[in-house]
């Protein structure tokens, strides 16, 4: 008959706790992510979760899959990325990709690829084949938006006169209002501005040029630990385009609000 002594039974017991307490610590991990309100990509309002939108539900998607929980909240865009700098959330749902954001942020593989369109007052067929036939025009922008490494080398080249609004529907009303010439936005936000505000609908048109094909990105703070985790996310990425998930998102939340 096999003895079992006290100090046995002790150390079993206390594997198995440690066992458990780290199983239950792994099913709760969570990921702090932030994004601005941006439809068709986010929406809800600064300060609260998002109530929906493309890059919200593909985020939950990736990491369900990773066994990670979300917890996605929104703010001013300039602020999201002051928390990668700083590295106070984890990361961004949605981003682009730039020469300065690779100084403090690791970048996904592209999620989804949209047209950046130059936009402006229905009847003024404004047209452009170079950068430098920008220059005339007043641009606007919206703040801590960057659109493209080229675009802002030309900005600075040909010194355009930009002027910066909080999010992408001031612009469009300050295009109505006359107050800048031309306004640069990707053509699934601008389409979803258009559904949500009814006031703007059939008053603008863009250049026949596309400004660029901009990929989109998740991107994580350097300081973050996700951040060494990226081939695993590019993986599930690599995933969701292949057994037609991404595509079921995308499709679902382009039918606008």
């Amino acid at each position: 008959m096999i003895k079992i002594r006290r100090i046995d039974v002790l150390l079993l017991m206390i594997l198995f706790l440690f066992s458990f307490s780290f199983s239950f610590a792994e099913n709760k991990k969570t990921v702090t992510l932030s994004d601005s309100p941006w439809p068709p990509y986010s929406y809800g309002k600064e300060g609260g979760k998002p109530t929906g939108g493309i890059a919200v539900h593909y985020t939950n998607e990736l990491f369900r899959r990773l066994n990670v929980k979300t917890d996605i909240k929104l703010y001013p865009w300039k602020r999201c990325l002051n928390q990668m700098q700083e590295g106070r959330r984890d990361g961004l749902i949605i981003a682009l990709k730039t020469k300065e954001r690779d100084k403090y942020m690791v970048f996904s593989d592209v999620v989804i690829t949209e047209r950046l369109l130059v936009w402006y007052k229905k009847g003024r067929n404004i047209q452009w084949k170079k950068f430098k036939n920008l220059k005339k025009y007043s641009i606007g922008i919206t703040a801590g938006f960057s659109y493209g490494d080229a675009f802002d080398k030309a900005a600075n080249k040909y010194s355009f006169a930009l002027f910066e609004a909080s999010n992408d529907l001031n612009n469009f009303k300050n295009l109505d209002l006359g107050r800048i010439d031309i306004f640069i936005c990707n053509e699934s936000v601008a389409n979803a501005l258009f559904k949500k505000n009814k006031d703007l609908v059939g008053k603008f048109e863009h250049s026949k040029k596309i400004l660029k094909f901009i990929g989109y990105h998740m991107g994580f703070s350097k300081k973050s630990k996700y951040s060494k985790n990226i081939k695993k996310i590019n993986n599930v990425i690599k995933q969701m385009k292949k057994d037609g998930t991404m595509n079921k998102i995308f499709n679902k939340n382009l039918r606008f609000k």
